[in-house]
């Protein structure tokens, strides 16, 4: 196993929409599968100094205050209600920065795990991109996007759809995925999936592209290192199925999703291919588009920092105990 072997922190940010209180819901399915604890964040938005807005400055007197014991008192709810069901749950509330802020709590929670609801982008968010894809981006460990009108966690997660450029380490990236869903992942069928070029049948009354022919080289080869990449991960779950097309990335793998039914889909940051994913808009397609929350995976040197930095602020803490005393 990895270094994410153990869960032992799960971090939510939530807006307290409806989106965030499923993003709260899968926190308290993958806590409860790693017997780990969840720490609740909002962030509450600054208020405009006089300067820039003195009609503002005069209208809201109390108001950030006020919005900050509101963000509290809720958070203390949410929390009192996981506790009532068995998990351990804290709260933060902090002046809103975006995801510079969410990733700062949550290094200063140690977080093993980030998630995180997200809106259908509006046009700046698609140019300047949203704060769920900037955790994307920056985050050390992996994050969980749930998209809007994803559906609450069933007891049973049945099918994950696993994306992959074929340069990336799979077989860590399962290791990964294992750690990371615990408990919650036994028993799950997944479909390894490579899209590749974007062959369009202008004639096709398909929303997305037709599978290409296995015929081709290119489809024949990748077809041949999907079947092997199975038949070497096949004791990690219940089944693994593969499926090689070509089409616009994005498009095409949300779709999928939608065909299948996914739970989740699974997409590790690698060097190439789907890795660049979230260096560009083809990230807001997936995380505005996708039907079920997406986990993507950070590279291998990023988790395994995190864990180093870890153990410096343990031992740290432990020393500092030790002169107190």
């Amino acid at each position: 196993m990895t270094q994410l072997s153990k869960i032992e922190t799960v971090f939510v940010a939530t807006d307290f929409s409806k989106t965030a209180d499923t993003a709260i819901e899968w926190a308290a399915r993958l806590a409860r599968a790693h017997r780990s604890r969840i720490v609740l964040y909002h962030g509450v938005r600054a208020p405009a100094p006089p300067v820039l807005s003195p009609a503002h400055a005069f209208s809201s007197d109390g108001a950030f205050e006020n919005d900050c014991a509101n963000a509290h008192e809720r958070l203390r709810r949410t929390a009192e209600s996981l506790r009532r069901r068995g998990l351990r749950a804290e709260i933060d509330v902090q002046v809103d920065l975006g995801a510079n802020t969410i990733l700062s709590r949550a290094d200063a929670a140690e977080a093993d795990l980030i998630i995180a609801g997200t809106r259908r982008p509006s046009v700046k968010k698609s140019i300047l991109g949203s704060t769920a894809t900037q955790l994307v981006r920056k985050a050390p460990v992996p994050v969980l996007v749930v998209p809007p009108g994803a559906s609450l966690p069933n007891s049973q997660m049945h099918h994950v759809l696993f994306p992959t450029d074929l340069d990336t380490d799979v077989q860590e990236a399962f290791d990964e995925v294992e750690a990371v869903l615990g408990r919650a992942g036994v028993g799950t069928d997944v479909t390894l999936m490579h899209v590749y070029g974007s062959e369009y049948d202008a004639s096709s009354p398909w929303a997305a592209p037709l599978l290409t022919s296995r015929r081709t080289k290119k489809a024949r080869s990748a077809s041949q290192r999907l079947e092997m990449l199975a038949n070497q991960l096949s004791h990690h779950f219940r089944s693994i199925n593969t499926i090689t097309c070509s089409g616009d990335v994005a498009r095409t793998i949300d779709h999928e999703a939608h065909l299948l039914g996914a739970d989740l889909i699974v997409i590790p940051q690698g060097r190439t291919g789907i890795g660049q994913l979230f260096r560009t808009s083809t990230a807001e397609r997936i995380l505005a588009q996708a039907p079920c929350p997406v986990l993507t995976l950070q590279r291998k040197s990023r988790p395994e920092a995190l864990g180093r930095a870890k153990a410096e602020r343990r031992i740290s803490n432990l020393l500092e105990n030790a002169l107190d005393a």
